[in-house]
């Protein structure tokens, strides 16, 4: 076996490994930040965990750099290309298509106990063009394995 097969198999092995014992991994959303696919989470990363993700959803592409500067607090830079938007006019900017770039804010107001749930309010696009400029508040709580997400957003 190569060099580059056995390193392929052991970083997938680790990977695998990984997931298995860390049920309580907290997932980036396409927008970058907690979340589940396009949705945002009231949990958040460990504090100073950094995430660069990308992702592809036509008509989007993103490009987000999270940051966890505290235990309480994300934050999140995107930059965004959307493919069926132009940038300027035909004659003077060709096929460019738009870019949008934007900041958003997530913090934690408390944390899960037995009885009461975890809770989060967020700010999409604050800084930027606010093209897709949002506010919500979320809930999480853990029921076993289960961990059940409830949100509300403008």
């Amino acid at each position: 076996m190569t060099r580059r097969r056995l390193f392929a198999v052991g970083a997938l092995a680790w990977a695998v490994s990984g997931a298995v014992h860390a049920q309580d991994r907290v997932t980036q959303s396409d927008w970058g930040g907690a979340g589940l696919m396009q949705t945002p989470i009231a949990r958040m990363e460990e504090e100073g965990q950094i995430s660069l993700t990308a992702s592809y959803t036509s008509p989007y592409a993103r490009y987000n750099l999270s940051m966890q500067p505290f235990p309480w607090l994300e934050g999140t830079f995107r930059y965004m290309s959307i493919n069926n938007r132009a940038y300027g006019p035909a004659d003077v900017d060709g096929d460019q298509h738009y870019k949008d770039k934007s900041i958003d804010l997530k913090a934690r107001l408390w944390k899960e106990s037995r009885w009461l749930p975890e809770v989060a309010v967020g700010f999409r696009d604050i800084g930027g063009t606010g093209l897709f400029s949002s506010e919500y508040v979320v809930a999480n709580k853990r029921f076993g394995n289960f961990d059940a997400s409830l949100g509300l957003a403008t």
